[in-house]
């Protein structure tokens, strides 16, 4: 029975991925867009911490993201880029990686020291240096100089933050322990009929939670222009949760296109606990002309670090290309950080390597975009047809 419904699950999302890519619009030269989420964002500390949390009873290991996830580091930015600058073109369109950044991390001994009754946060150029005694300000310019990476706006924390605050404030115990260590990515009992977690940092589940998420979201792309430079052109909702009312700000504020998958979900703040599903096709615009580019190439060599995932993105590249959709491979940030598992890091460099390599023998007219430079692209086209 476990076997059917797996066949069936994957049946379903094979055919709705096909539907997503048939929609899609992008014209007829191949393109790629890779994008990698997470990056900035705190986890794990270190595997010290994974294993007291085990005896505390957190069970960590429920989820491979709080098993291998950590704060990248200077090594780990160097690692990636060394990779892509190695990777030669007869275009002039050089592999690019968009990394979705999440801008600060909770301070956690601001926020002991008043007790949890206010938040405080920390650049996450501070969280580095806390951390690693890092500065990567370089390294991440460096890196958007060379072309070979271009960050766009995930959050301003990968945490619903009014959630999170209101259960330690309350002292919820598994949340607590949790925090003593550091540590928010924890799945548990929260005080939301449906959140179990507190890493969606889009789930208002009323409209002055929507206000104050609003708010973050605000005080985040400040903060993203202020680092980088330039406004994010692009977003990605954590966990691909939120709300369709956050949309005007996102405009507002410079969003013209959204990173999701084939589906997303709204919640409605005005209906406590009601989400919406959300279907999605590349090119596809909602009313203030906003565009939705759907990832439908999965590149996670975490979740199995024996299967070729090569051949499988090769192939979900291929099926993307025969209905002239373009190829948008999701690969998270956990694949390519160090601290915790350098094997994994080593494993999923090289496969990428190998990936983008094979995408540059097989389609070598391919054209690599950025995520802002994909909805630029879509904007030129969206007068045309899809063919």
């Amino acid at each position: 029975m476990h076997l059917l419904r797996s066949l069936v699950k994957s049946l379903r999302l094979t055919a709705e991925m096909t539907w997503a890519n048939f929609r899609a619009k992008g014209g007829k030269q191949p393109i790629v867009v890779i994008e990698s989420d997470d990056w900035g964002s705190i986890r794990l500390r270190d595997r010290k911490t994974f294993e007291s949390l085990e005896r505390k009873g957190l069970n960590p290991g429920r989820s491979p993201f709080n098993t291998f996830d950590c704060l990248e580091r200077k090594e780990d930015l160097d690692s990636l880029l060394n990779v892509l600058e190695g990777i030669k073109t007869d275009t002039s369109y050089r592999p690019i990686l968009t990394l979705n950044t999440v801008l600060c991390n909770p301070d956690f001994d601001r926020i002991q020291a008043a007790d949890f009754e206010n938040y405080y946060g920390e650049s996450f150029l501070d969280s580095y240096r806390r951390y690693y005694g890092q500065n990567l300000t370089q390294t991440w310019q460096q890196g958007i100089a060379s072309g070979l990476i271009l960050p766009q706006f995930h959050a301003r924390e990968h945490l619903n933050v009014p959630l999170w605050m209101r259960d330690l404030k309350a002292g919820l115990a598994p949340t607590r322990v949790a925090f003593e260590h550091q540590f928010f990515g924890l799945r548990t009992k929260t005080s939301s009929p449906v959140q179990k977690h507190y890493v969606s940092a889009y789930s208002p589940e009323s409209p002055d939670e929507l206000a104050t998420i609003t708010g973050y979201t605000n005080e985040g792309l400040q903060s993203f222009e202020h680092v980088f430079g330039f406004r994010s052109k692009s977003f990605v909702g954590c966990n691909y949760v939120w709300p369709v009312a956050l949309e005007p700000a996102l405009a507002e504020a410079g969003i013209a296109h959204f990173q999701t998958r084939q589906k997303s979900f709204s919640p409605d703040p005005s209906r406590q606990g009601s989400r919406d599903i959300r279907r999605h096709y590349t090119g596809e615009l909602n009313g203030l002309g906003q565009s939705f580019g759907v990832r439908n190439v999965f590149f996670e060599p975490y979740l199995d670090r024996k299967k070729d995932w090569v051949s499988t993105a090769l192939a979900q590249i291929k099926s993307a290309f025969n209905l002239r959709a373009p190829a948008i491979v999701c690969t998270h940030r956990i694949n390519y950080c160090s601290h915790i598992d350098p094997k994994l890091s080593g494993i999923s460099l090289a496969m990428l390597e190998t990936l983008i390599r094979k995408i540059i023998r097989y389609w070598p007219e391919t054209k690599f975009l950025s995520s802002a430079g994909l909805a630029d692209h879509l904007q030129l086209t969206q007068s045309g047809t899809r063919h």
